[in-house]
């Protein structure tokens, strides 16, 4: 045996003991074995190139050395036939080269070009493989519709929980993509697959089954199922505390799981009018994923560059769910009338996005939607509509479409009034012309949009009619309290323009209710114009009054608010 077989031996030796220092010692061994005089022979030369750069990728930030040691593995045995498998392997450390350098384009030739090998051992699992990274690739990118192309593409996976797995990842592929056609499609798949393994009692491993529930419980919460989303977030708390044993070998760890159930709480009680409680479960389920992220090394100043190749992987999966946990936390700080906190939050998102631009690339449209609903709420109103116009514009086949459009819809509604319903009525026709798949809340927001429209235009029979069916989707099945009192109060506006008789005072008192309980000024002002209107025509002067100084009040602090959040954003401009 001579010197470099002796330090590829010792190389694999420390390896196999799999501590982080053992595989940068054995790193050092294969780099000292290739500096050798001698060349080796072109398949053993590759073999060592391959295990270094997998080293090398895993243990340090040298990504470049590592890619050559793909690229060279790559050209060594490129006219080799029977050398596949090791080439397929030289393609996977290409792509996840790319992968760290943020080069997606280059990353997703790399994943077709291994994808493309034939023969070999193990070709199902090669192609199911990368077809899978190539799948998260173009969904990165928001090319849902091709992602979902590679997936149903492969060939059938062998074994239960690789079956799962796959089924689970197509859902969070319909997810992204609100394709609700098909995610329910994908939904009724999976609930044929579980009960074909309970009927065989297979053994599914722990990390397989709760994942699989998970993204269960996350399109069962898109689709508005608020049942089954509390049947399920019960059933997959049951499985935790997990000791790690129990957990199996996986890609997730367990502790984001229970984060993730934690998200689902978070928006449900938003819907719920819990608001508060909302907040607070997001404030500590964000302690903990802070201090996920930091065993990670990665705190509230670490950009992209710095992350470690080994960390990346794990990383986006912590900071994903990060994004959404604050997200959702900023949602019910400006239902909550907290526009100062909400704007903290928004900054919060605004610097991931600026840290982790790749990354982080598919929330970019997120992001504007959220910035636009701070402008709406301040009553910025051009420049709400001008955030919701770049979300459409900042990704291909975005998921979130027909919410920009129907929010930039209820601006310009705010901004122009009776002025705007043209130019609304053509943004409608543009959004059902492109997407006909609309998730329940959103067609909540289409009724209200459409139903304003109707009334500004004097149609107030058909305005009436919409929001008498919006109303049944906002309270009975969405059980979203915010929503359903901004309907109740289109439904008394409307019902008083087209009957002077009827009595709006019940409709009215119930939404100040629920706007007075989720503490949103601006929806309980609009509330209380319209009850003031009212006691006006019915000559009740102490009630008029009070409405006045209610009125006065909550406009004052609204606008003390909206002075902070300015303050903020100088003071941010001016750093």
């Amino acid at each position: 045996m001579d010197a470099r077989d002796e330090l590829v031996s010792l190389a694999e030796e420390l390896e196999r003991n799999g501590g982080q220092k053992e595989e940068i010692a054995a790193a050092q061994c294969l780099l000292a074995a290739l500096s050798r005089g001698h060349q080796m022979e072109p398949v053993r030369e590759a073999r060592v190139r391959v295990r270094l750069g997998k080293l090398l990728l895993r243990n340090t930030e040298n990504v470049l050395l590592a890619k050559g040691c793909f690229d060279r593995a790559h050209v060594l045995i490129a006219r080799k036939e029977e050398e596949v498998d090791l080439r397929r392997e030289a393609w996977s450390g290409i792509a996840s080269c790319y992968h760290v350098m943020g080069n997606l384009k280059q990353e997703k030739q790399a994943l077709r070009k291994g994808g493309e090998e034939s023969g070999g051992t193990n070709q199902k699992e090669w192609n199911a493989y990368f077809k899978v990274r190539l799948a998260d690739a173009l969904n990165m990118e928001g090319k849902f519709e091709e992602s979902m192309g590679e997936l149903e593409a492969m060939v059938e996976v062998s074994g239960e929980a690789k079956g799962m797995d796959l089924a689970a990842y197509k859902l969070h592929v319909a997810l992204a993509s609100s394709n609700f056609t098909r995610l329910q499609e994908k939904l009724r798949e999976c609930d044929a697959l579980l009960e074909s393994v309970k009927a065989r009692n297979e053994s599914i491993p722990a990390h397989c089954m709760v994942y699989f529930l998970f993204m269960k419980l996350l399109t069962n919460q898109q689709l508005g199922n608020n049942l089954q989303v509390q049947a399920l977030s019960e059933e997959i708390s049951s499985f935790f505390p997990l000791q790690d044993d129990m957990w199996g070998r996986s890609w997730i760890p367990s502790a984001w799981i229970e984060e993730g159930v934690d998200l689902v709480k978070i928006v449900h009680r938003s819907m719920c009018g819990e608001l508060r409680q909302a907040v607070e479960l997001a404030k500590s389920s964000l302690a903990r994923v802070d201090s996920q992220l930091s065993m990670l090394g990665i705190g509230p100043k670490t950009k992209q560059s710095h992350l470690s190749n080994m960390t990346v992987w794990s990383g986006r999966l912590w900071l994903v769910l990060q994004f959404n946990i604050i997200q959702a936390m900023c949602l019910a700080q400006m239902t909550l009338s907290d526009l100062p906190e909400a704007h903290l939050s928004l900054a919060a998102l605004e610097g991931m996005i600026h840290r982790y631009p790749v990354l982080l690339l598919d929330f970019k449209c997120r992001l504007h939607i959220l910035s636009g609903l701070l402008h709406h709420s301040c009553m910025e109103y051009t420049e709400a509509i001008q955030r919701f116009q770049n979300a459409r514009s900042c990704l291909e086949g975005a998921s979130l479409l027909n919410a920009s459009v129907l929010l930039e819809a209820l601006s310009i509604l705010c901004k122009d009034g009776e002025n705007a319903c043209a130019q609304v009525l053509d943004l409608l026709q543009t959004m059902r012309k492109t997407s006909s798949e609309k998730e329940e809340q959103t067609k909540v927001i289409e009724i209200i949009v459409e139903s304003i429209t109707f009334a500004n235009q004097g149609e107030h029979a058909e305005a009436k009619s919409l929001l008498n069916k919006g109303l049944k989707l906002a309270h009975t099945k969405l059980m979203n309290q915010q929503i359903t009192a901004q309907v109740l109060n289109l439904l008394a506006m409307v019902s008083a323009a087209k009957d002077a008789n009827v009595s709006n005072i019940p409709m009215l008192q119930s939404a100040s209710t629920l706007s007075r309980n989720l503490n949103d000024l601006p929806m309980h002002l609009q509330t209380l114009h319209l009850m003031k209107q009212v006691w006006e025509r019915e000559k009740n002067e102490a009630k008029f009054m009070e409405c006045c100084s209610l009125i006065d009040k909550h406009t004052l602090l609204l606008q003390d608010k909206v002075a902070q959040v300015k303050q903020q954003r100088q003071i941010q401009k001016a750093a």
